[in-house]
């Protein structure tokens, strides 16, 4: 789950103990300024959305399972804040809730 407090991703196991977190703030790969939505793509990676305050930076970072950054999607327009994720992995694609109330759909990374 996200920590958008502590900039951070924190994972549990099923039973809910605390695993390990990964992330640190920033605004370079695998940092984050206020990490919202998360969701898993099949069994392989992790996308985390990261509105970081302004749409300028708003991204979605995909990550592996143990938490290594692989790459970044970053819209060139403004007005992204990417606040809630899910994934269609039979389509392929990403659907992206923003908090400017609409649904962006992206094609997987």
């Amino acid at each position: 789950m996200t920590d958008a407090a502590n900039n951070k991703v924190n994972v549990w196991d099923k039973n809910g103990t605390f695993v390990k977190s990964w992330g640190e703030e920033g605004n370079g790969d695998g940092e984050f300024s206020i990490p919202t939505g998360i969701a898993t793509m099949g069994n392989k990676t992790v996308i985390v959305g990261d509105i970081n305050s302004s749409p300028t930076f708003a991204r979605i970072q995909k990550f592996t399972l143990s938490g290594d950054y692989e790459e970044t999607i970053q819209p060139e327009s403004g007005g992204f804040y990417p606040r809630a994720l899910a994934v269609n992995d039979a389509l392929g694609k990403i659907y992206v809730c923003n908090a400017n109330s609409y649904i962006l759909i992206v094609d997987t990374f």
